[in-house]
């Protein structure tokens, strides 16, 4: 059974790996929006990118 430091520090990794991984997210459609793309690619980035950081 885990007691309240198991959780605490389960807590405070799954925080970590929640920060990297949006961190991840938002450097790969930076590096997206460097490519030639249209404005309306630009656009339907960006959008699923806010999508993603809304959650």
């Amino acid at each position: 059974m885990a007691n309240d430091s198991d959780i605490i520090v389960l807590k405070r990794e799954l925080e970590d790996y929640k920060q990297r991984t949006d961190l991840a997210i938002r450097y790969t459609f930076d590096l997206l929006m460097t490519g030639d793309l249209s404005n309306q690619q630009r656009l339907m980035i960006n959008q699923i990118k806010d999508s993603l950081s809304d959650k």
